[in-house]
């Protein structure tokens, strides 16, 4: 998903952790031709409003996710995160 034209962008589980949680708020205003910025050190998520994308930057590095690439990522990261806390739900108890 997404192409690097220099060096692939590596994501470290907290930075992949973060793009789950906001995934749904970018979708949103990917939607609603708004803009939207996420900024966690050198790691940041902006919309681009011109062609509906979305850049995710690791210090200058950046790969660029188009709309039908955050919609599956949707569904594969909406399994993931409820995999996720039925397993900490589990652990809990």
């Amino acid at each position: 998903m997404g192409a690097s034209t220099k060096i692939p962008v590596r994501l470290t589980e907290e930075h992949v952790q973060i793009f789950a949680e906001h995934l749904p708020r970018i979708w949103e205003v990917m939607c609603s031709d708004e803009q939207y910025c996420c900024v966690d050190g050198e790691y940041k998520l902006q919309t681009t409003g011109t062609y509906h994308v979305v850049k995710v930057y690791l210090s200058t590095k950046y790969i660029s996710l188009h709309p039908t690439e955050l919609r599956y990522m949707m569904y594969i990261f909406h399994v993931t995160i409820n995999k996720y806390c039925i397993c900490v739900l589990y652990l809990m108890l």
